[in-house]
């Protein structure tokens, strides 16, 4: 061949080389574990004694027939190993006979994903901020994605905040047995701009103004401008001294512009409501009251369905004395009042404020039926112990207490009444009020500010209680699941209580290891593509469980 032929030839092997080169890289590389991320537990009216320190372990080494060496990182399965396992009962709970279990009417799931501007999973932290499930966090994967299946049916306001986005706040509408989907994506973001002003037309500067979590103030002319806001049904705020808050869901669509003169919040002047308790009756603790609006067919106005009344309540007023709540909307609504110990007379009443005219409610208490005690160890008293009373399901006995209409609770958010809590003074003493229309059982529970657990439950007329701390753990459980020989890795997801977790790729000699679990009767599904493994089986997990699971053809070559 001549010179030329010789430098094409030389060329043509040189690119043949390169290319074989990148695919054994591609072939060749090892899949990188990703860390999982902490988990917040819910402490408030917990049933059951503390749980020992997590685990931390996911995957363990299993023998298999096969002796060649495989890349535990190489795979071509494509579709991954689900498995889901939900908590039916677990062991330890304070059990009481011809009664529901503690947690029972947690029925709603949630399930989602949250991403950043480029598209990609964000790991998150959303937070309950109001409704039945206030104070319950959840935490994504790594990947973005969420999910919670022991969550109480109602609608909640939620915060989403992370390191790689600028953070959410939404409302959701959680229903009893379903499972709702939360998908907040922050790329493609759109420009708002807006106006505040009063019943008059005029406008009004130094507005508040939040949109789905984020803030502003009016300018002169009332005007406000966000330059960049996710897309979805952002939660909206407005709030100035003198005037009535407002709230609205607001949708925004991706990309675009909302320009002036077409989103106008108009505000109204605000009604005081002066509120005294003359009688010292009860627990030496302030009395609760709550503010909502009106259902059914109490026909609730405009007003107050826009105004955010879980921002105020529960309102504190100590026995004896007056508050003022300022700035509510001139409408009707409905205002409850709770004191440990005693009754208020009537505990419901219905408030009609009119523009201009601040309304003077006096209400009185009786004494009334409660739970009193002592929480003790080692026979003294200890002080600062956080005592909470719960009924079974605290979202039904809400409902049955305002008498709501079915399908309220997911209209407008309500305090979570099924719930109180108190701490003993430093003579180890708590009182609570036990109301009948909530439930003819309650669980009590005592958790000491320094370790220390008890729990009693709670009958009408059980005289005084003793409630002894102690330091019994619970040591978490794991379900070990073996398959039979792979050549190669299997890509897997796994839902605990509908929460995602974060796993690599299952090695061919491994079998999966789902750790940190409470013991107890768990409800245990897995499927491959479409096909079901397990249906729903239940499963005693305590200590360490092994199952074998056969796996189909298409998982394992």
């Amino acid at each position: 061949m001549n010179k030329r032929q010789g430098i094409l030839v030389a060329v043509l092997l040189a690119l043949l080389g390169g290319l074989a080169g990148v695919v054994l890289s591609i072939s060749g590389g090892e899949g990188i574990p990703s860390a999982p991320l902490a988990h917040t537990e819910e402490t408030t009216g917990v049933g059951h004694a503390p749980l020992a320190e997590p685990v931390g372990r996911e995957l363990r080494a299993a023998p298999q027939a096969s002796e060649t060496v495989v890349d535990p990182g190489a795979t071509s399965v494509v579709f991954p190993l689900e498995v889901e396992l939900e908590l039916v009962r677990a062991a330890g709970l304070l059990d009481a006979e011809n009664a529901p279990p503690l947690g029972s009417g947690a029925r709603s799931g949630l399930r989602g994903r949250i991403s950043d501007a480029a598209g990609r999973g964000a790991p998150c932290r959303v937070t309950f901020l109001a409704g039945p499930n206030v104070g319950r966090v959840l935490e994504t994967a790594v990947d973005g994605k969420l999910g919670a299946s022991d969550l109480y049916p109602g609608l909640s306001i939620i915060e989403i905040t992370g390191a790689t986005v600028p953070g959410a706040m939404r409302e959701l509408r959680l229903r009893n047995g379903k499972q709702a989907l939360l998908n907040v994506g922050f790329g493609r973001p759109a420009a708002v701009y807006g106006q505040v002003v009063d019943y008059a037309g005029e406008p009004i500067e130094a507005a508040d103004v939040t949109m789905d979590g984020r803030r502003t103030q009016s300018g002169e002319r009332g005007f406000f401008h966000f330059p960049q806001m996710a897309a979805g049904q952002v939660l909206v705020f407005v709030d100035k001294p003198g005037y009535a808050a407002y709230r609205e869901s607001y949708n925004i669509t991706a990309g675009r512009t909302i320009p002036r003169g077409r989103l106008r919040y108009v505000l109204e002047r605000g009604v005081d409501l002066k509120v005294t308790i003359p009688e010292r009756v009860g627990a030496t603790q302030s009395a609760q009251l709550h503010l909502m609006p009106l259902f059914g067919g109490q026909s609730a106005g405009q007003r107050q369905r826009r105004f955010p009344w879980y921002t105020l309540s529960p309102v504190s007023i100590f026995p004896g004395n007056t508050v003022t709540i300022e700035d509510l909307p001139p409408d009707r609504f409905q205002a409850l009042l709770f004191h440990a110990g005693a009754r208020a007379v009537p505990v419901k009443k219905e408030v009609n404020l009119s523009s201009g005219k601040a309304l003077h409610l006096v209400w009185h208490l009786e004494p009334a039926s409660s739970v009193r005690g002592v929480v003790q160890r080692g026979g003294r008293p200890v002080g600062g112990v956080l005592v909470t009373l719960e009924a079974p399901d605290r979202a039904k006995g809400t409902q049955r207490l305002l008498k709501m209409p079915p399908g309220v609770h997911e209209t407008h958010v309500f305090p979570n009444l099924g719930v109180q809590s108190a701490r003993t003074g430093s003579d180890g003493r708590f009182e609570l009020s036990v109301d009948a229309t909530f439930s003819a059982v309650h669980y009590l529970t005592a958790q000491g500010p320094r370790g220390g657990w008890a729990g009693s439950v709670v009958r009408p007329g059980d005289g005084e209680i003793v409630l002894e701390l102690e330091d019994p753990t619970v040591e978490l459980a794991s379900f070990e699941i073996a398959t039979q020989a792979r050549h190669q890795a299997l890509p897997v997801e796994v839902w605990v209580n509908g929460e995602p977790r974060d796993l690599p790729l299952l090695p061919p000699a491994s079998s999966l290891l789902i750790g940190d679990l409470q013991p107890g009767i768990w409800k245990v599904s897995s499927r491959w593509r479409d096909e079901v493994l397990w249906a729903e089986r239940e499963i005693e997990i305590s200590g360490e469980v092994e199952w074998e699971l056969i796996l189909p053809p298409g998982a394992i070559d």
